[in-house]
């Protein structure tokens, strides 16, 4: 089939040659006859195809590329695309875990398709308007690769500028209940339907191995704790006291029972259902260990320096919780926030806090979580390890 064509203004195609993604509406100089949601697109430069991409009609980002050759974006294309990928991470994820992150969006060239895998569950999340029209071939693709039950999470806020309400749903097969999934070697409550995200923060995965690793004869503090992927691993580092502090009693309740499930010593383990920023300002012990990852406190452009503010504020708590010598393990996953603007907030925290403060370690997403090297939007979660002196 033809792939309807569509031109960039030259001005404008500097970004698109090199590689990034998003062709903005603004940068469109014309278009080939009516271009709706379900049509891939050539992208031309003059006489001159510079690759492929999906269409979405209401976005401000009109054309999301996929490829840098003009091919369709069909069933065969997302077939070897989930077959590359599944490959890949079963080559990287080990025996002693069953949940990953199958396919990550633009990272995977399956612009605004992301899919988790809870053992023999897949999660589908579709944010733009091409993807959302492509929702039939991705569920039958995702049965060819031999998944029964399949969930829709498809309630992200980026839909909204898709022109698209949420969309959540059990779309086939039985949803396990309880779900409970493995990450190495530590079992979890997983709820696809009503937990966080898709079910759980898998993007954490080695940043939670990290802890364990540090945490032998330690007192760890995990703030924002949810459903204690941090505090889990700290147990089973052998950490002597953890203290997980949440303000959702749902994800405190689901925490206690994956303390229960991993039969886990519970009298190592203190929960505190309160606001962090409210129990840090309050607190008066010190940890070896202090955990910061909480949600994204930015999802518009305009409101940036209101999150900055924020993150200095929780950062400056948190190394002022450090016993000397400890570690703070600090995250931002706000999309709006770069590596290099999230290290400088923590550069004023540490001159605030009076405290030396040394960078041993930069962390981010999983390697289930690949980010397409052109695309730096692509890096939400950033995060750093941090010794307090």
């Amino acid at each position: 089939m033809a792939l309807k064509k569509i031109w960039i203004k030259p001005k404008a195609s500097k970004h698109a040659t090199g590689g990034h993604p998003w062709i903005f509406s603004g940068a469109i100089e014309r278009e080939e006859g009516t271009i709706t949601a379900v049509d891939t697109v050539a992208v031309y430069v003059g006489e001159r195809c510079v690759g492929s991409g999906l269409y979405s009609p209401e976005s401000q980002i009109r054309v999301r590329m996929f490829s840098r050759e003009a091919v369709e974006f069909n069933s065969t294309h997302l077939r070897a695309t989930l077959t590359f990928a599944r490959n890949r991470r079963r080559e990287l994820i080990g025996r002693h875990s069953n949940c990953y992150r199958l396919l990550n969006s633009e990272g995977d060239f399956t612009p605004g398709l992301v899919v988790d895998v809870y053992g023999q569950v897949a999660v589908m999340q579709l944010t733009t308007a091409s993807m959302d029209a492509r929702r039939d071939m991705v569920v039958r693709e995702l049965q060819a690769l031999g998944f029964t039950t399949i969930v829709e999470r498809s309630d992200a806020s980026a839909r909204k500028a898709e022109g698209l309400e949420g969309v959540t749903q059990l779309i086939c097969g039985t949803l396990p209940d309880p779900l409970i999934v493995m990450e190495n070697g530590i079992q979890y409550h997983v709820d696809p339907l009503q937990g966080q995200k898709t079910g759980f923060f898998l993007d954490q995965r080695d940043n939670r191995a990290l802890v364990r690793s540090l945490a032998k004869g330690k007192e760890v503090l995990n703030c924002f704790s949810y459903t204690g992927g941090f505090t889990l691993n700290a147990l089973a580092g052998e950490a002597s006291l953890v203290k997980s502090v949440e303000i959702s009693s749902p994800a405190l309740h689901t925490l206690g029972e994956n303390i229960r499930l991993n039969k886990f010593d519970g009298s190592h383990h203190v929960m505190v259902r309160e606001d962090v920023f409210e129990f840090l300002r309050a607190e008066e012990s010190a940890y070896d260990i202090v955990v910061l990852d909480p949600p994204p406190f930015v999802k518009r452009a305009d409101k940036v320096q209101q999150a900055l503010a924020g993150y200095k504020e929780i950062n400056l708590m948190g190394m002022k919780h450090v016993n000397r010598g400890g570690y703070l393990l600090t995250f931002s996953c706000s999309g709006h926030i770069d590596m290099a603007g999230f290290e400088e907030v923590i550069r004023w925290a540490a001159i605030d806090s009076g405290r030396q403060v040394r960078v041993l370690q930069r962390l981010g997403a999983g390697f289930d979580h690949p980010r397409n090297i052109c695309h730096r939007e692509g890096e939400y979660l950033k995060g750093f390890l941090l010794q307090i002196v």
